[in-house]
């Protein structure tokens, strides 16, 4: 009962897909084999005979939605000073490096330089 269920539910969206126009004459589908070469058909058709190659793209910062650099121990965004994990977690900024002791300003007087450098 539950199986003949599954089947009717494949043959009602088979009917769709038909009136959609994915299937055409020579449609070898049949009730509980539920297979056929139409898209096969359509995409050689259509000069598709080799599977496309994939565009890998680094994951995008979502502050700047730049593409991040990757590298063997995660991912970096220069644009935000940002790295994460290779699996994207434990954000944090690469230019913060905790409390800095501020550089003291000296006054540092040059001497004068020889008369021939005026010249």
């Amino acid at each position: 009962m539950i199986l003949d269920d599954y089947f009717a539910r494949l043959e009602t969206e088979h009917q769709a897909e038909v009136e959609r126009g994915e299937h055409d004459l020579q449609c070898e589908w049949r009730p509980r084999q539920c297979m056929c070469h139409c898209s096969k058909r359509r995409r050689e058709a259509a000069g598709h005979t080799e599977p496309p190659e994939l565009d890998w793209q680094a994951p995008l910062c979502t502050r700047c939605w730049n593409e991040t650099e990757s590298d063997a121990d995660g991912y970096t965004c220069d644009t935000c000073s940002a790295f994460w994990n290779h699996d994207g977690t434990f954000g944090h900024f690469t230019d913060d490096y905790g409390e800095l002791t501020p550089r003291p300003i000296i006054d540092v007087q040059l001497p004068p330089l020889p008369e021939e450098v005026h010249a």
